[in-house]
């Protein structure tokens, strides 16, 4: 006997069976009792006949789901199967399959690089298999297409190709393994021969649709069984289809009974048992019948609008909160949506912080695992050839043999230098600075260095150790081998258990499970590389894409901490029948219902040819759009309460594209007269302690206020959690001092101009860069943001060694220079990257730019000299290291002293008829654009490093008596010019050029100081103008002309300024206070590379404008 019972979900089915399970034990029926589910439902299932029947169901009722009762029944029959064909190794299959037939199946060749393409070719083929369609259907619907000359040649081609492939991926799931899916046919062809049913119960329950297997099992049970009873989520009518797949199921089950001379009744539950709330009744009526209904309420059905997927999370978490201090419980709320996976891991962290306990119904790929990480970054650092981003992902492995010490120190390494596989191999230590193209190393340079090449061979020994067995002409099962001899050389083992019991005492047990899990499986997928492919040889790449496809199937789940926990899942798979409250997330149109939706190797038009011919191929999209519509009305169906639909409206985070809600929301509105609610993360008031900690962040809070006087009185411990968190986020924003500042600098101490710029600038970069060391991790490389650093110094050097060695700068020959500049360079290199591979065309390319840029400039200067009466003096001069010169000293107000070091690039002299010395500054600029003098800059306290130079040198006691001539800044950046440039003779380019290594800067407005600069009133160097009206030298855009008695005001102000800076130094104040951009439309904070750890948000610091600056200082000196 058959019975047949039909409603959608939530009308009764469950609870009619139960009911009846129930009145059979009350009548102490002596048949068994069988209860069918999905494997999902089967704990929840017991649980209900536990509720109704009591514990006597444990000997009377048997809950099973399909796998479990091949298992039943072949421990009672015979024919247990202990090897399984599971995802992994059948997507590895697939792969070698699609590997083996590239010549003979050419259509499907270039799919063995496409990971995605191998599981969705493995899913069509087993999705032919489930409905019982075999490789020899293909090639007979084949033949039917040659015959009607459809489709042409390519789909011809196509399927002859597939037909293939599917006969041969067949062929070795039989050979080696059992699929599961073959457990369920093979389980119908045992029923037939034993009446394992045999006058006994059976009901099944909770199913959309089934399986080819499954039917034929269900046709066996329906033959031997006493009754069996089967319930389909269907209604009456179904105008739109969205009920086709249960209708399928049903038409077929029937065909069944009618084939077998089985009675069989229908029964329609018309109630709907579980939906208390009227709008939502009304709503899944509509949707069923299609007719135009309306309802008077939308009460417990919410649209909602965010502004992104981050802020659904919260709106959600934010209401489920509402919803618990109401009286709900997590286990009566549940959280869905067409694809949870697109949220990731965004939903459970703003859960996690929320205190929302949950249960997701989705599992974690072990992919992202630090144990297969490791794996996975070590087979990269030998296929890469120890490419240096590869090297950086396998050095922040926790499992890497090297203390963290020596694992940052390598890793910035590496980094920094770019290090080739010819450097890793190479026998001799490495010698390049590890502060990049520096000359010079510190103690602490060598002792980081040695750390390094220590770390280097640690490192280099135990990839030695898998690079043996992973040559490109090995098999898979040596190069299997070498992976597990790896782990072994840096104990991964041990390791794993360590972290694991960390990961247990800190409470983190789905951590420890994870890892556990991620170490098992990775076991697991080198044998089933072994197993499937162990005597093949492949190349690395490939056998790193097999392990990377096998390892992608496999995942763990999060162990249940709760019995109250929010369900969360996509939508066809939250099941509970017991929710109150739903959320459905991303309701936006093209995500639900989804844009192309079908996933399969056949395009629309083949698939519907296909399907016409009896070759139930993956569904159409047309079909698919019902199933999609299917799946909405059982999230209306499944609370029976609430439901919210959340959509956000900006297509992704950085996007401006505007993202609308799904197309259903039209019903919801034209049914319920539903208005759209917008949620405002910025602007919602706070529903737990930690948002309103947050929210306090933004006021007036501190112990004076009324607001923690408030606290105080509500609850102590909050109160005072509040202001410490207070005081950590605000104390880098308001004036904050740090303890023991003094004895750091002590009444006198050293600094730099740049330091002090740095200090002006923004008190806290000061702070976390100099006082704190954190270093911005960079590459040391020949690059065009770099070129004019070399540039610099092969100048130097050149114009030193020449006038070391008495040659007149006016009169060296070109050749000369160039031989000058060779060894300059070859100096420099062999200084500053001694590993550096000096055969590379990149390498030989560069020196020769270099070189010519440097001539040229050469030259330049040498055609200025010969045309002045200033002399370079001294090259590289340093304030603390000369006796030319001596350290540029303040004397503060509170009695302690400020000292300067630094080196002058250039030093340039001209002594007149009265035995003065004039003393140019000369500093060359080696970034694009040159520079420019202001004294808007230094009212600022910018741009002050050449005055301290110039008035460290006029201070210093001579033979002859000093004057100050100026500071001059000239351009040495080979971005201004192109080498192609540097042999042109015309006279309009050479001017052009000539403008472009203009000298600018700050000059004593003495027109005969200026003369002996420039011979003659048209400069063809110096940036200054002569105005013939006056008869008098003026300033220009870019350089500044002062007088002699003014240089002291000057003088007098930047003390001031550095007087403040050694104050507020001593006195601690590191607070982030940003000073505006002048020169950029841009924030100084917005390439500020250590704004991730303030954070400023608040509005930067002005800068001082003043239409007469030197009159500016004199105003604040006499204050």
């Amino acid at each position: 006997m058959l019975s047949l019972i039909l409603a959608p979900s939530g009308y009764g089915k469950t609870y009619r069976i139960i009911s009846e399970i129930k009145q059979l034990i009350e009548k102490k029926t002596d048949k068994k009792i069988y209860v069918i589910v999905p494997e999902q439902e089967s704990v929840r299932m017991e649980a209900e006949l536990l509720d109704v029947c009591g514990n006597i169901i444990n000997s009377k009722v048997e809950v099973l789901n399909f796998s479990r009762l091949s298992n039943r029944v072949f421990r009672e029959f015979g024919g247990m199967t202990y090897s399984y064909c599971d995802d992994p190794k059948k997507d590895l299959i697939t792969a070698v399959t699609i590997e083996k037939l590239k010549s003979a199946a050419p259509s499907f060749s270039k799919s063995s690089e496409d990971t995605k393409y191998i599981k969705l070719l493995r899913s069509e083929m087993d999705s032919l298999r489930s409905k019982g369609i075999r490789p020899q259907d293909i090639e007979k619907v084949r033949e039917k297409l040659l015959e009607e000359d459809r489709g042409g040649k390519a789909l011809d081609t196509k399927l002859s190709d597939f037909a293939l492939i599917f006969a041969t991926y067949e062929k070795a799931i039989k050979e080696n393994t059992t699929d599961a899916n073959d457990d369920i046919l093979r389980l119908a062809e045992t029923l037939a021969e034993f009446d394992f049913f045999e006058d006994s119960y059976v009901y099944i329950d909770s199913f959309y649709d089934y399986t080819y297997p499954e039917y034929k099992v269900i046709e066996e049970i329906i033959k031997s069984s006493y009754k069996t009873t089967i319930t389909f989520s269907l209604a009456e009518g179904d105008p739109d289809g969205i009920f086709r797949r249960t209708k399928r199921a049903l038409d077929t089950i029937r065909k069944q009974a009618e084939k077998n001379l089985i009675e069989y009744d229908v029964t329609y539950l018309d109630e709907n048992r579980r939906t208390e709330n009227k709008a939502l009744r009304t709503l899944s009526k509509a949707l069923m019948t299609g007719s135009e209904i309306t309802c008077d309420t939308s009460e417990g059905v919410k649209l909602t609008s965010c502004t992104s997927q981050w802020d659904e999370c919260v709106y959600v978490a934010r209401e489920i909160v509402k919803l618990v201090k109401n009286g709900a419980s997590f286990k009566e709320i549940a959280v869905t949506a067409s694809n949870i996976q697109t949220y990731g891991s965004m939903l459970e962290n703003v859960f996690d912080s929320y205190g929302i306990s949950y249960l997701p119904c989705t599992e974690k790929s072990i992919l992202s695992m630090p144990v297969i990480s490791l794996a996975l970054s070590a087979l990269e650092v030998i296929n890469t050839g120890f490419f240096t981003t590869s090297m950086k992902t396998y050095l922040k492995s926790p499992y890497v043999n090297l203390t963290e010490e020596e694992a940052f120190a390598l890793e910035n390494y590496v980094t920094m230098w770019n290090v080739s596989k010819k450097q890793w191999y190479s026998k001799e230590p490495w010698k390049m600075h590890p502060k990049g193209y520096v000359e010079k190393f510190t103690d602490e340079d060598t002792q980081e260095l040695n750390i390094v090449n220590e770390a280097r061979e640690k490192v280099f020994s135990k990839l030695q150790v898998l690079t043996k067995g992973f040559s490109d002409m090995s098999t898979v099962h040596d190069k299997a081998r070498s992976i597990i001899d790896f782990f072994d050389s840096i104990n991964v083992y041990d390791k794993l258990l360590d972290f694991s019991e960390s990961y247990v005492n800190e409470g983190r047990e789905d951590l420890a499970d994870g890892e556990i899990s991620a170490w098992n499986g990775l076991l697991l997928a080198l044998d089933l590389l072994v197993e499937g492919a162990g005597d093949i040889k492949v190349g690395r790449d490939r056998f790193i894409k097999y392990l990377k496809l096998v390892l992608s199937d496999m995942s763990f789940g999060k162990i249940p901490s709760s019995l109250d926990e929010v369900e969360i899942g996509d939508v066809e798979f939250v099941r509970n029948k017991n929710v109150k409250h739903m959320f459905f997330i991303g309701f936006n149109e093209g995500v639900f219902p989804a844009v192309d939706t079908t996933k399969s190797v056949f395009t629309e038009s083949e698939r519907k040819w296909l399907i016409e011919n009896g070759i139930e191929i993956a569904d159409t999209d047309e079909d698919k759009l019902k199933d999609q519509s299917f799946l909405y009305l059982l999230s209306i169906l499944r609370p029976s309460k609430s439901i919210n639909f959340v959509y956000h409206t900006a297509s992704s985070e950085s996007s401006k594209t505007h993202a609308l809600p799904s197309y259903y929301s039209t019903l919801l509105k034209e049914t319920l007269d539903v208005t759209t609610e917008n949620f405002d993360v910025k602007s919602a008031p706070p529903v737990t302690k930690t948002e309103l900690k947050k929210a306090i962040l933004s006021l007036d809070f501190d112990k004076d206020s009324e607001l923690y006087s408030l606290l105080l009185e509500e609850n102590l411990d909050f109160a005072r959690e509040t202001m410490d968190l207070y005081n950590a986020v605000t104390n880098c924003l308001k004036p904050f001092e740090l303890k023991g500042t003094e004895n750091y600098f002590g009444d006198s101490f050293f600094l730099t101009q740049s330091r002090i710029e740095k200090y002006e600038r923004c008190k806290f970069s000061y702070f976390v860069e100099y006082m704190l060391k954190l270093r911005v991790r960079k590459k040391a490389e020949f690059s065009s943001g770099e070129i004019g650093s070399y540039v610099h110094k092969i100048l130097e050097t050149v114009l030193r060694r020449l006038t070391e060695d008495g040659k007149d700068i006016t009169t060296v020959e070109v050749k000369d220079v160039w031989e000058y500049t060779a060894n300059a360079l070859s100096d420099y290199i062999s200084n500053v990257a001694p590993n550096v591979e000096e055969d590379s065309p990149k390498y030989k390319y560069l020196m020769e730019n270099i070189s010519a840029f440097v001539v040229y400039l050469v030259e330049n200067i040498r055609e200025e000299f010969s045309n002045s009466l200033f002399r370079p003096k001294f090259f590289e001069e340093s304030l603390s290291n000369s006796e030319w010169v001596n350290t540029y000293e303040v004397q503060l107000k509170d009695g302690g002293k400020l000292r300067f070091y630094g080196i002058i690039d250039r030093v340039d002299t001209y002594i007149d008829d009265d035995g003065v010395e004039y003393i140019r500054i000369v500093d060359y600029k080696t970034k694009t654009g040159g520079k420019s003098f202001s004294l808007q800059d230094v009212i600022n306290g910018m741009n002050l490093q050449m005055l301290i130079y110039l008035f460290a040198a006029i201070r210093t006691p001579s033979e002859n008596k000093r004057a100050a001539a100026g500071i001059m800044y000239m351009p040495a950046s080979k971005a201004e010019l192109e080498i192609s440039d540097f042999q042109k003779e015309d006279n309009l380019q050479k001017k052009e050029m000539d403008n472009s290594l203009k000298r600018r800067g700050m000059f004593i407005d003495d027109k005969r100081i200026i003369d002996a600069m420039e011979l003659g009133e048209e400069k063809r160097f110096v940036d200054i103008k002569f105005d013939k009206k006056i008869g008098e030298y003026t300033s220009s855009s870019a350089s500044t002309l002062v007088k002699m008695e003014e240089m002291g005001l000057i003088e007098r102000y930047i003390n001031s300024i550095f007087d403040d800076v050694a104050k507020d130094l001593k006195k601690g104040r590191i607070e982030a206070s940003p000073l505006e951009n002048g020169s950029s439309k841009s924030s100084n904070c917005s390439w500020c590379p250590y704004r991730p750890i303030c954070r400023f948000e608040g509005e930067e610091r002005k800068l001082i404008k003043a239409d007469n600056p030197l009159e500016y200082m004199k105003e604040k000196l006499e204050e």
